[in-house]
């Protein structure tokens, strides 16, 4: 846009899609509030579950909420806790009632409520989560990378280097799996532009794995999760990215010369320049290594030799040095 035409725009209007069935209105208040995003988000999901005020009865209590918004009992249970510290939930006989952030004070209850100094540091004191230490940290400086454009660029390696099975990402962006994959990257310390590679990596790793490769029509919400992430997520996360990592690693290329050089050099053998040689067969290359009429190599060419069709060298300068006797896996 032009100085000129952005001067005339004196407001802007933001479109949003029309709210449908499957769409859940939520309170500014609570969007508003100071409470960490794992807790807003909670209460965004238990909000989900209602039509009109309220939800269908739900059986076995906190289990059958658990499994309704697919999150493990136990952390359901550690997030409620902290929710309703933070006075965003009562629960009792039988019935959970969502509260406002800014009607929290005047909820008074003779079992459940407590001063807001108590809740403070009861807060404090209560087993902390990975997602709550993760929103405890201040936020990250700006990548200059837009979620949008990050996730068509993990898209691209998602749909390439997914499981077979697995299910390509027709979204043009869904936020909510994009907040996860993202808190996973900030508690591994990836930052947006590197988070095609980290996708990378964790596929990787996940390949490796008995059951999760086969596990069925997955998307990418499926493996790293939506919502608050359980700690069981995060470190299944972290466990497949560290699987991964010695396959991010370049492979040692044979005919590479810089590879060569970089190998030697590390071994501390100064080799600035590499001579390719192939030969038809064995013998021919014997008889020439052989040869001690032929004038020696200067000290820093390193000579590679290939019998044809074979992709491995025959013989490398140095070769019978202990630190050359066995080439590299990775450059």
């Amino acid at each position: 846009m032009s100085s000129k035409e952005h001067k005339e725009v004196s407001a802007v209007r933001i479109i949003g899609p029309p709210c449908e069935s499957n769409f859940t209105q939520v309170p500014n208040q609570v969007l508003n509030c100071d409470w960490p995003a794992g807790a807003k988000i909670l209460w965004m999901q238990l909000h989900s579950l209602t039509r009109g005020g309220k939800s269908d009865q739900l059986p076995r209590r906190f289990v059958g909420i658990a499994t309704e918004l697919g999150i493990s009992k136990s952390a359901f249970l550690k997030s409620t806790e902290r929710l309703r510290l933070l006075g965003g939930i009562k629960c009792t006989n039988g019935q959970c009632n969502l509260l406002l952030p800014a009607t929290q004070i005047q909820q008074k209850s003779e079992e459940v409520a407590v001063s807001s100094e108590n809740a403070t540091s009861a807060a404090k004191n209560s087993p902390e989560t990975i997602q709550e230490s993760i929103d405890s940290k201040a936020k990250r400086k700006p990548s200059g990378v837009s979620p949008e454009i990050s996730w068509q660029a993990i898209k691209e390696v998602w749909d390439v280097n997914k499981p077979e099975i697995y299910l390509q990402m027709k979204e043009p962006f869904d936020k909510m799996a994009f907040i996860a994959l993202e808190t996973h990257a900030k508690r591994l310390k990836i930052t947006r532009p590197n988070y095609p590679s980290f996708v990378l990596q964790v596929l990787k790793g996940l390949a490796k794995d008995k059951w999760w490769p086969t596990a069925g029509n997955m998307k990418i919400s499926s493996v790293f999760g939506v919502g608050v992430l359980t700690d069981d997520k995060f470190e299944r996360i972290e466990g497949f990215y560290r699987a991964g990592e010695i396959d991010m690693k370049p492979k040692f290329d044979y005919k590479n010369d810089k590879h060569w050089i970089k190998w030697y050099n590390f071994n501390r053998v100064s080799i600035d320049s590499i001579e390719q040689m192939t030969f038809d067969d064995q013998h021919s290359a014997h008889e020439f290594l052989t040869d001690f009429s032929r004038p020696d190599r200067p000290a820093n060419v390193a000579r590679i030799v290939f019998i044809r069709g074979v992709s491995k060298p025959f013989h490398w300068s140095l070769q019978g040095d202990l630190r050359f006797h066995y080439l590299p896996e990775f450059a």
